[in-house]
């Protein structure tokens, strides 16, 4: 997967990130995302066993940088992929803050929804949110957490399985 990116820009979402609430998904349609959630992180799961770490460990976590170009270290921009047995978390870095925050999870009700994180960098310093109550909030307000597509989740296959992408090892 090659990216369209400069240094100059700011590292946005990858484009099969929809707007919540902007597509609407059928309940066939959530069958198939669900199998399709599953499927993909047993795959990722699987495919990355020989890697370090304990093999008790549950979670993965993987790296996929934005250019080719090395920077500082530590400044490179980059996707970020936590996956566990309950979901997929991804996360965009400009290189020193995390920018975008988004959750992939299939939940009790059987659907796959997105939770939307938000824009860490513009969080004023030293306050301390209420995620848990902002959550609800956002719920309520049917701004997040919105079922997923297919078409989503198989553009965040294609990214998250990229040939580029680094698996940095395991961790519970």
């Amino acid at each position: 997967m090659k990216f369209e990116h400069s240094s100059s820009e700011r590292l946005q979402l990858p484009a099969f990130v929809v707007e919540q609430g902007s597509v609407d998904v059928s309940e066939a349609e959530q069958q198939l995302v669900a199998a399709a959630h599953d499927s993909l992180i047993q795959d990722l799961m699987l495919s990355h066993l020989g890697i370090k770490d304990s093999p008790l460990a549950n979670k993965l976590d993987l790296l996929l940088y934005a250019d080719s170009e090395p920077s500082l270290a530590g400044s490179r921009e980059s996707y970020r992929f936590t996956v566990s047995p309950q979901c997929i978390e991804l996360k965009v870095n400009d290189g020193q803050v995390r920018r975008e925050h988004i959750y992939y999870s299939r939940r009790p009700d059987g659907v796959v929804r997105r939770w939307d994180g938000g824009d860490q960098a513009t969080k004023p310093a030293g306050i301390d949110l209420d995620y848990a109550e902002n959550y609800a909030l956002e719920e309520e307000m049917g701004v997040n957490n919105h079922p997923t597509s297919l078409e989503e989740l198989e553009g965040l296959r294609e990214l998250v399985t990229s040939p580029e992408t680094i698996a940095l090892g395991w961790w519970a």
